[in-house]
Order: C-alpha cells, then sequence, then structure tokens
C-alpha cells in the first residue's frame, strides 16, 4: 500500500476472514473508509463485527486477507497505541462529569497539561458537550 493510497482510506481490508478453531468468525470481508468519512457497522450478534473491530484495533490478525490502518498492516502496534476504543459495556465512573471521566482516561496515555486540556475541549465540541 502506498502512501496516497493510506491517505485517500486510512482504513483499507481486503478479503479478511477470521477463524477461531472451527469457527469462522469473518469470511471475505473487503472494505476501505476514506479520510473524513462517517462509518457504520452494524449486524446481527455473531456477525463478526467485534472481530473485525479487534482487527482493526491491532487486537488480532486476520487468519486470511489484510488489514491496513494508515497504510500499516495490522497488528501494528505504533498505529493500534493511537487508537482510542469504547466497549459496548460502559467503562466509565458515573461519580465522575464528563471532563472529569476524559481527563483520567487520557492521562493514562500520558496526556498532561495544556496538551490534555485541549484534547479534552476538542473531544467535548465533537459530540456537542461544550
Amino acid at each position: 500500500m502506498n502512501e496516497a493510497t493510506a491517505v485517500a482510506a486510512p482504513v483499507v481490508v481486503a478479503h479478511a476472514s477470521k477463524t477461531f478453531g472451527r469457527v469462522r468468525a469473518l469470511q471475505d470481508i473487503s472494505l476501505s473508509i476514506t479520510t473524513g468519512e462517517t462509518f457504520g457497522l452494524i449486524g446481527p450478534n455473531g456477525s463478526g463485527k467485534t472481530t473485525l473491530l479487534r482487527l482493526l484495533l491491532g487486537l488480532g490478525k486476520p487468519t486470511d486477507g489484510t488489514v491496513h490502518v494508515l497504510g500499516h498492516p495490522m497488528p501494528d502496534h505504533s498505529v493500534a497505541r493511537h487508537i482510542g476504543y469504547m466497549t459496548q459495556a460502559s467503562a466509565l465512573y458515573s461519580e465522575l462529569s464528563v471532563r472529569e471521566n476524559l481527563a483520567f482516561f487520557a492521562s493514562l496515555y500520558g496526556l498532561r497539561g495544556q496538551t490534555l486540556q485541549t484534547r479534552i475541549a476538542e473531544t467535548l465540541a465533537l459530540v456537542d458537550l461544550t
């Protein structure tokens, strides 16, 4: 994958399949997500949504095919460490405000000071919570 493709399509999945023992969780999935595109992944339970997300996050490797994020074949921990992910189950602390939750989790990734405050403000603005 060249840099032009990576810029145009930061996420590219080509003929990806994932097998766990005798269970095929994904079969021949291909997709690309372009810069600025909003992409939804919907389907019934057991259709492979979580498996595909885990491959995109670098938490697994496809049995067949390829998964590229920002031009890098996944899993690539240098890319994965820049990806945020929230599970379906709530991982927030109800006794903390939204801002405090963001500050806590951002601090786990080493964000401090003005960088931390800027990122919190950007995140709140993104979801209209300013």
